[in-house]
């Protein structure tokens, strides 16, 4: 190992080490700083449970369609049973939404699309969430891609120009935006319940024309995290942290892969400590 690659693995290391100590502290969000480091293995990790699979894009911090009870309850009080055939996939008084770390989309259609959650412990797994990913998985990718396009005409300023640099990463997985974005140039939308319904109606209409790339691949929502989590989840996919931990250490052993030495730090600094603490819930 020469000397610069010495300094940067050491720094990797204090980084690592830092974020580490500060999970244990209250509100500091682990998991969006974390996972920054994950994405490098993210092929290989799912490819440890379906090495048939290839993967063409990796995109973070996908926008979920928001869900709604046919009743407006509120969705932990609704059993999920019965949510599965009430809910409505649609923006209801906002368009807040909540994200899925990162969504995977296959070289092929005939594979499903990947949503990935990453979950560093137990009691960050919360049963709303649970739900909302219960109902969303096995749905087609054209029943969920549409929140995207619903936040990208809504969004206006500096959101705006983020949202089109974000499109460029997924343009060839949607319906063509610019029809959308002409069509509610000439509407006549007055106030945010308007634009909320035009987005609602018009969005829906064009996507489940289903005339793009991915229209009807099924989506599976896939954890990455602790063996025991605090609610059922044997309806979606678990990769654990032994698994993940495997997969960093094959890499780590081809020296010519230029992410040997990630894996290595975070094998060593990050998933031996995730690992210790899982096997003590």
């Amino acid at each position: 190992m020469d000397e610069q690659t010495a300094v940067i693995n050491k720094t990797l290391e204090m980084i690592l080490s830092k974020l580490l100590l500060w999970k244990s502290f209250p509100n500091y969000q682990f998991e969006r700083r974390i996972d920054i480091y994950f994405s490098f293995f993210i092929l290989e990790i799912l490819k440890s449970k379906n090495p048939e699979l290839e993967i063409e894009t990796i995109i973070p911090e996908f926008p979920l369609i928001p869900i709604r009870d046919v009743k407006n309850r509120e969705l932990k009080s609704v059993d999920i049973s019965e949510l599965k055939t009430t809910a409505i996939l649609e923006f209801g008084k906002s368009f807040k939404t909540a994200q899925a770390d990162f969504v995977c989309i296959p070289k092929s259609e005939k594979q499903k699309i990947i949503m990935i959650e990453l979950k560093t412990d137990a009691g960050s797994v919360d049963q709303t969430q649970l739900k909302r990913y219960r109902v969303l998985n096995g749905r087609k990718w054209k029943e969920i891609v549409g929140v995207f396009l619903g936040k990208l005409i809504a969004a206006n300023g500096v959101d705006k120009e983020k949202y089109k640099k974000y499109l460029q990463s997924i343009k060839p997985y949607l319906p063509n935006f610019q029809i959308l974005e002409d069509k509610f140039s000439k509407a006549r939308i007055k106030n945010q319940s308007e634009k909320l319904q035009w987005v609602n109606s018009e969005i829906k209409e064009e996507i489940l024309s289903g005339n793009f790339y991915h229209a009807e691949s099924l989506v599976e929502m896939v954890y990455f995290g602790p063996e025991k989590i605090k609610y059922d989840i044997h309806e979606l996919g678990l990769i654990n942290f032994k698994t993940i931990n495997d997969v960093l250490v094959n890499v780590s052993e081809n020296k010519v892969d230029p992410r040997s030495e990630l894996a290595i730090l975070l094998s060593k600094n990050v998933m031996i400590d995730f690992i210790q603490k899982s096997m003590n819930l």
